[in-house]
């Protein structure tokens, strides 16, 4: 089966390659990351498709000048969002998104979002700038919150630790099939997403051949301005 990973961290330096059988979204977690992404993708431009931005908790990297360098060959902006438990006060944090948020729409790149415990200030800032397109990544959060940011341009990522509780069964459920993905959060890894493919297709009661088309298809259409 070819499976794709909505959300990966970069692997460790050991690991250069990945596995055919696995397209990943690689995301940047702070402004050091970005020279090694972008080494990853360019030692694997069939597979690794690269999400540059800087993290709610490593705010202090962020440099907008950097990070307009490396969108010049980005596929999204990511991960960026809020985090309640991030040492940035909630204002700072907001106008770091923003700029970001910014950055993507004039890039037409989609969105990779973190989101802990700010949903009411996800919210206001997704409708200020309007994004056409952007993905809840390990999607915590109710199916009611499923249907609200889904009209907004909302698409949402799950992996195994989501698929287990019974709140991520059902925001899964709640997301049109058109705008659902799956991730690990983790390093690239086939085992991992193996794990999320078939816990998905017992939610959703399809055949893992079925989810394997039906993902690598919303992938495709996700990351397609890249």
């Amino acid at each position: 089966m070819f499976l794709c990973d909505a959300h990966c961290h970069l692997p460790s330096s050991e690991f250069s390659e990945i596995s055919d059988a696995l397209a990943v979204c690689a995301a940047c977690a702070k402004g050091s990351d970005m020279p090694m992404l972008a080494k990853f993708k360019e030692e694997n431009p069939k597979n690794v498709f690269a999400a540059f931005g800087v993290h709610p908790k490593y705010l202090d990297s962020f440099n907008e000048g950097e990070l307009a360098f490396f969108l010049e060959n980005a596929d999204a902006v990511g991960e960026i969002g809020f985090d309640k438990h991030s040492s940035f006060d909630l204002q700072f944090q907001r106008a770091c998104f923003e700029k970001q948020l910014g950055m993507a729409i004039s890039k037409n790149l989609p969105v990779v979002i973190h989101e802990v415990g700010h949903w009411n200030e996800l919210e206001a800032s997704l409708k200020r700038l309007r994004p056409k397109r952007f993905l809840i990544h390990a999607a915590k959060c109710s199916a009611e919150l499923v249907e609200k940011f889904e009209p907004m341009g909302g698409w949402f990522s799950f992996g195994e630790r989501e698929l287990e509780l019974k709140s991520g069964g059902a925001a899964l459920a709640a997301a049109s099939r058109s705008r659902i993905l799956l991730e690990s959060d983790s390093v690239p890894s086939p085992e991992k997403m193996e794990k999320a493919y078939l816990r998905a297709s017992e939610i959703l009661n399809l055949k893992e051949v079925e989810l394997c088309r039906m993902i690598g298809e919303n992938f495709s259409e996700f990351f397609k301005n890249g």
